[in-house]
């Protein structure tokens, strides 16, 4: 006779398919908070979701979450295990992306005859969420607190019978957050990568959002990014002495 063991919990999986959302943020290199404003920021509240018109990702792949670690001998046997340092990276290809956005995140700055051209110096910091679903149908929230991206290719072919499109990929390279309240592990040491699952019993969409942009003041903005917020947004203060109207 067996038995089946029952329980009120959902189980949670782990698989997933597709790509909803890609979302960036510049980051203040002293104090790891998001950059606001058109100047110095992606957008006025820092925050870039990728999805506008034909803009949104074909395909966003994280690579080296975690390394081997390599096994040390002693006695002619295994006795333990060096641990790498976890450097996670991640390919992002894109349908479409904004043109200023696309500069601003790989550290092209424009000259007086509006081309650009790479900028001499560190690359801008930023922070990425991405999101896409798993087979239940809950939202996998993946990000890196701190990164840097390149373009490492812009390949052209002539058009034919068919249109050949030149869609841009980004290599993105992890580091340790800039923040020292980010991505925080018991032990007191900080992770490059984090992850979400929208179903889990803790999961909190608000601390999401301001561990991977730090600095972010909940607007708008979190319908795109969490679709499944539903708290109120409390319109930001009217800072400029201003009537608005």
């Amino acid at each position: 006779m067996s038995t089946t063991e029952t329980t009120d919990a959902k189980t949670l999986g782990s698989s997933s398919h597709g790509i909803d959302l890609v979302t960036f943020a510049l980051l203040n290199s002293q104090t790891g908070n998001i950059l606001t404003g058109a100047e110095n920021g992606l957008t006025k509240n820092g925050l870039a979701p990728i999805y506008q018109g034909v803009q949104g990702a074909t395909n966003a792949e994280y690579q080296n979450i975690e390394r081997e670690g390599t096994k040390v001998y002693a006695n002619d046997v295994p006795k333990r295990v060096t641990r790498p340092t976890q450097a996670p990276t991640a390919n992002l290809t894109f349908l479409d992306i904004a043109w200023d956005i696309l500069n601003k995140l790989t550290g092209y700055e424009q000259g007086d005859d509006g081309g650009y051209s790479l900028a001499s110096g560190a690359k801008p910091y930023f922070a990425m969420l991405t999101r896409s679903t798993f087979l239940d149908g809950s939202a996998l929230y993946e990000a890196f607190a701190c990164a840097t991206a390149i373009l490492p290719t812009n390949q052209h072919q002539t058009d034919n019978d068919s249109e050949q499109d030149a869609n841009i990929a980004l290599t993105v390279d992890a580091y340790q957050p800039i923040n020292p309240d980010v991505f925080k592990l018991t032990s007191g040491k900080q992770a490059p990568y984090r992850r979400w699952n929208s179903m889990d019993p803790k999961f909190d969409a608000e601390k999401m959002m301001q561990q991977v942009f730090p600095g972010y003041t909940i607007d708008e903005t979190m319908k795109i990014v969490v679709p499944s917020y539903d708290k109120p947004i409390t319109p930001a203060p009217n800072l400029s002495g201003t009537s608005g109207k």
